[in-house]
């Protein structure tokens, strides 16, 4: 298996539900992984491997793409990660992706007498072959 991975992109944004998640923001961290199998397009060079196809996807372009999707406010990660699903299919069709985006310190009440102090994060994460 072929994969690219960036992992722990951090961001601060706008994203949930609750109004003072999109006034005062959150910090949240995003993880991108392409994945290809190596059977499916492979050329085998003298001591080299090659994929084939339409290309292999760039840290920087990985990076442009996820950020431009990310920077539009979204009630729900679910939103956030599933759009930038579609924008890295579209780049790269040969590619299955799995997007995580996670956010630190949600504002979510723990119920009194819980054994649970606190929720640290809140995490989404989906992952595509075809859309």
């Amino acid at each position: 298996m072929a994969e690219i991975a960036l992992l722990g992109l951090e961001f601060k944004g706008y994203h949930g539900l609750y109004p003072e998640e999109k006034i005062q923001g959150n910090r949240f961290v995003l993880d991108l992984i392409a994945q290809r199998n190596p059977s499916e397009g492979l050329e085998k060079l003298p001591g080299k491997a090659l994929l084939l196809g339409k290309s292999w996807p760039d840290y920087a372009r990985m990076q442009e793409l996820a950020e431009t999707v990310y920077s539009q406010p979204r009630d729900l990660l679910e939103e956030v990660v599933m759009d930038i699903l579609k924008v890295f299919k579209s780049e790269w069709p040969e590619w299955t992706f799995e997007v995580a985006l996670t956010k630190t310190n949600p504002p979510i009440v723990v119920a009194e007498g819980s054994q649970t102090l606190r929720i640290p994060a809140s995490r989404v994460t989906l992952r595509c072959s075809d859309l």
